[in-house]
């Protein structure tokens, strides 16, 4: 579910990621998940026809919100919902000043209503109040099963005791603590680790993942496929016949494979003081040592 909102410039714009950045604002980070899981990268280059580009606020990051230049000139905005006030906020901030920037008074909403951008701090809090029932209807909904929300730096699963508590709160206190909770979990300077496919002996396929020495990580407790990993829908993890990684070292300025061992031998045997849950499905590993991945190496080590 999303709030869209289509500007038409009264002449053709040439919104470039750099005009888009002095438009939108300094407050933001600026990017795209065009990536496995649509995990939050930075975006290299000007053009930004057809390019989802992700803001999102590093203080307080929740969903963030899309902004699209789009080929006919138009420039598309979305909003994910549900998200956070502090989403719905920014995102409407952002509608206005390109709007300003675009030379017009309204812009389109959901395909169908026009709005003028007069009325804009009426709508941001009609959306917010909305967007919070959203997000009770989403939890209720998704009270039993994997809950994902997909953040503006990486997606969160959301842990059980956690779904039952907002599932307790109504209102702005339910909000609050769903955005701090999102908050805090993006705030962790980590590696999101998502896997790569390639062809495995004649008609195999391999999931590799890179676990690097001395680098943060979040990673999955148990492997599997990624939303948007650019496989045919019909490949399911029961067609991956080896699930692998490769521990990465560094020696000086260069990186080098110490060696690949069984995604789940990695599970089982990596030390106990090295990992903590991150989510309901990932947990979060410091940056192992040079000694510890030479001795899972030791221990593990498979051709591949």
């Amino acid at each position: 579910m999303a709030v869209n909102i289509l500007i038409k410039p009264k002449e053709k714009v040439n919104l470039t990621f750099s005009k888009l950045k002095e438009i939108a604002g300094k407050e933001f980070v600026y990017g795209h998940s065009n990536s496995p899981n649509y995990v939050f990268f930075d975006y290299e280059g000007e053009d930004i026809t057809n390019v989802d580009i992700i803001l999102y606020d590093p203080v307080k990051i929740g969903r963030g919100i899309t902004v699209c230049a789009l080929e006919d000139g138009n420039i598309e905005t979305l909003l994910n919902v549900p998200c956070t006030s502090n989403d719905v906020k920014n995102f409407f901030n952002v509608v206005k000043r390109l709007c300003n920037y675009c030379g017009v008074e309204e812009f389109i909403m959901d395909e169908e209503s026009v709005v003028p951008v007069a009325d804009i701090e009426e709508l941001k809090g009609s959306i917010r109040e909305w967007n919070t029932e959203v997000l009770g209807q989403y939890l209720e909904q998704n009270k039993e099963g994997t809950l994902i929300i997909f953040g503006g730096s990486n997606p969160v699963v959301m842990e059980t005791d956690m779904r039952d508590k907002l599932l307790t709160l109504q209102g702005a206190e339910m909000e609050k603590v769903f955005a701090d909770y999102i908050n805090e979990k993006q705030q962790i300077d980590a590696y999101y680790m998502n896997p790569r496919f390639y062809r495995h002996g004649e008609d195999g396929i391999l999931g590799a993942y890179a676990l690097t020495e001395g680098v943060v990580s979040i990673i999955p407790k148990s492997a599997y496929i990624p939303f948007n990993s650019g496989l045919p829908e019909e490949i399911t993890s029961d067609n991956i016949d080896l699930w692998a990684v490769s521990l990465v070292v560094q020696n000086g300025d260069e990186y080098e494979v110490a060696g690949y061992v069984n995604y789940a031998d990695l599970i089982d045997n990596l030390p106990e003081e090295s990992f903590t849950q991150y989510d309901n499905s990932h947990y979060l590993v410091k940056g192992l040592s040079r000694a510890e991945i030479d001795s899972l190496v030791s221990k593990l080590a498979i051709e591949i």
